[in-house]
């Protein structure tokens, strides 16, 4: 009578497995069906995908190379010049006391003088002619 017993349990206890198991088996079904049909489109894109991935690769490669050699020429330049201006900076130490000695130079000097005294000598006469008059 024990082992009839222990029959009917069994019984029962693998009724009920069936019954929670039908329902978890239907479940992972769906869901292996649903990752079957996701893989199949993430096959079909994936090679777009990469394709566009590698031609931006190849694009941004292309920016970077002309940007590069647009600034090593911007860099060289850039010495060249600063070559240049330090030449003309230092010829112009040079030049300087030359330009000092020019007798054109001295006569536009003496001339602004000139004119500077002649201001200050119309401005002290008239305004001695109005003290005068007023």
């Amino acid at each position: 009578m024990d082992l009839d017993v222990a029959l009917k349990i069994l019984i029962g206890v693998l009724i009920v497995v069936a019954v929670i198991g039908v329902p978890v088996l239907l479940k992972l079904w769906r869901v292996a069906d649903e990752l079957s049909m996701t893989l199949q489109t993430l096959n079909q894109r994936l090679p777009l995908v990469m394709k566009n991935i590698e031609e931006i690769t190849a694009n941004l490669n292309s920016t970077t190379d002309t940007l590069n050699q647009k600034l090593q020429s911007i860099a060289g330049a850039s010495a060249r010049s600063r070559l240049l201006i330090s030449d003309i900076i230092g010829n112009l130490g040079l030049l300087s006391p030359l330009i000092a000695r020019v007798p054109v130079l001295r006569l536009l000097r003496n001339s602004v003088a000139v004119v500077r005294g002649f201001r200050v000598f119309l401005d002290v006469l008239l305004r001695g002619n109005k003290a005068s008059a007023g």
